[in-house]
């Protein structure tokens, strides 16, 4: 059960040997990055609505075990007592809300639900194989020592960090297909990073919840479909504001 598990905060706890469990839990933090989100965008008014909502903190929750795994938003809050927290709400029944996603590696299944311009979709594909450029550069996070890694995903360059020392080839959202735990992650728009873990055996009961609603679209076509009406809102970025989820 939850409340038999450890609780570690990465940067406060020494791990002295590598970490091979399948069962972890990670909170991760997301900050926009907010000038280059702002970028083009000239009118005072809509600058400081933007950056006013783009400045709060989204905290997401990775669960993974026996090669399921999920990534789901939490309350926009940082969440002190983690496993408390986790216990209270159940967060191990995970998935099926807007915005969650989650893999089956077993299946080969990617879900994840989203929301563009008010219209939800469900994307529904294979777990997304790509392809990454591995550097010799590392740095710590926490006490873990990751290794950067660079791709282009869909006409965005995204940075992953990711560590061999969590022996697990996933991260958050649909990322993943690296030899470790992806810890940090960098795209033009927003900065996703790991706060806290658990690493010990996640309950065994735990059923994963599969996301469902919204209208069924692979992976490419909704890229696609959002980087189309990015574009349009980068031309019409004085005119009119637009909100876009994903």
């Amino acid at each position: 059960m939850i409340n038999k598990l450890f609780f570690f905060t990465l940067f406060f706890v020494a791990f002295s040997t590598t970490l091979t469990s399948q069962s972890i839990v990670i909170e991760y933090t997301e900050k926009a990055n907010i000038e280059n989100q702002l970028k083009g965008v000239t009118d005072p008014a809509i600058r400081a609505r933007v950056s006013k909502h783009l400045s709060k903190k989204k905290v997401y929750l990775f669960v993974a075990q026996n090669g399921e795994s999920s990534y789901k938003k939490l309350d926009e809050v940082i969440i002190e007592d983690f496993a408390a927290y986790a216990e209270e709400n159940n967060i191990l029944n995970i998935g099926g809300q807007q915005g969650a996603a989650y893999k089956n590696r077993k299946e080969n299944l990617f879900l994840k639900n989203s929301n563009i311009l008010g219209k939800k979709y469900l994307i529904s594909d294979q777990i997304p194989k790509i392809k990454w450029v591995i550097t010799k550069e590392q740095k710590k996070i926490g006490k873990f020592t990751c290794t950067k890694a660079t791709t282009i995903h869909f006409e965005s360059e995204i940075t992953a960090w990711f560590t061999d020392e969590i022996a697990l080839s996933n991260g958050p959202d649909e990322y993943g297909n690296l030899p470790g735990m992806i810890l940090e992650l960098e795209t033009y728009n927003k900065t996703i990073s790991a706060t806290k873990i658990l690493t010990k055996a996640v309950d065994p009961t735990l059923q994963f919840e599969r996301p469902k609603q919204g209208e069924k679209i692979s992976v490419a076509d909704y890229y696609q479909r959002l980087n189309k009406i990015l574009k349009n809102i980068k031309k019409n970025s004085n005119k009119k504001e637009l909100k876009i989820e994903n």
